[in-house]
């Protein structure tokens, strides 16, 4: 099933223990399709159990139709495939982890 991502970058988000920030974005082709992924840093600055930082990729899906409309807020959104695969996960977040030197890789 696919579904719609908004392209956001440099806008921080809070929670209870800490936040996320997206710094950038972009594709990577596997197994002959465009992969979408976003970098990011997560902080747990306000855990009780003390500050934890980490460099990410968030992987939205498999690009579908790039860019192909704006919302009400004039971001442009990009329609998706989510990766369900379990082998297609470990695959490329070693890609990804290779290719970007982050700690972890979450999928959408």
């Amino acid at each position: 099933m696919n579904r719609d991502y908004t392209h956001e970058l440099h806008n921080e988000v809070r929670s209870i223990s800490g936040g996320y920030t997206l710094h950038e974005e972009g594709t990577v082709e596997f197994e002959g399709r465009d992969v979408l992924y976003a970098v990011g840093d997560a902080i747990a600055d306000s855990a009780c159990c003390g500050m934890y930082g980490c460099r990410f990729a968030y992987v939205p899906g498999y690009v579908v139709d790039w860019k192909y409309r704006t919302n009400d807020e004039g971001l442009p959104v990009s329609k998706v495939e989510p990766v369900r695969d379990q082998s297609a996960r470990g695959s490329l977040t070693a890609v990804l982890q290779e290719k970007l030197g982050v700690a972890q890789v979450q999928f959408g």
